[in-house]
């Protein structure tokens, strides 16, 4: 489901602006959240799954602009200083996922043993962080 949204990240792009589509995005990843809290609650498994789906499109909105941000970020610093430094931020931002994929990937296995296998938690923050942090992006060329 995370490919539908990223299928509609370029027209959504087009209309609101990168960091609204983020934002976005987000913002339905956390509604689609919080059914699942809800629907843990209630024990209903579809409703579950349902929240899920829900979440990974909203999800997609924002996966499917990243490296085009990365790009904008690239020319606003040529902008700004007068030096083009995409390698550079391009192997930073490559080193960021892979150090970011490993120490997430065991810092949620982590917190979900902690948490009891509570699958809700960790992602709301993350989408909530999201949000506040992208009130804050202020480069958005379409």
């Amino acid at each position: 489901m995370l490919l539908v949204g990223i299928a509609f990240a370029p027209a959504l792009t087009k209309r609101l602006g990168k960091t609204k589509t983020a934002v976005l995005g987000f913002g339905i990843g956390t509604v689609g959240q919080l059914i699942a809290l809800v629907a843990a609650g209630m024990s209903s498994i579809p409703l579950i799954v349902i929240a899920i789906v829900i979440g990974n499109v909203g999800l997609g909105f924002a996966a499917g602009i990243l490296f085009t941000r990365l790009a904008d970020t690239v020319d606003y610093g040529e902008w700004k200083s007068g030096v083009r430094t995409q390698g550079l931020l391009t192997a930073a931002s490559a080193f960021g996922v892979k150090f970011g994929m490993g120490i997430g990937g065991a810092l949620a296995a982590w917190i979900l043993n902690i948490g009891q296998f509570n699958f809700v938690w960790l992602p709301l923050i993350c989408y909530v962080i999201s949000i506040v942090l992208f009130m804050f992006y202020k480069i958005d060329r379409v």
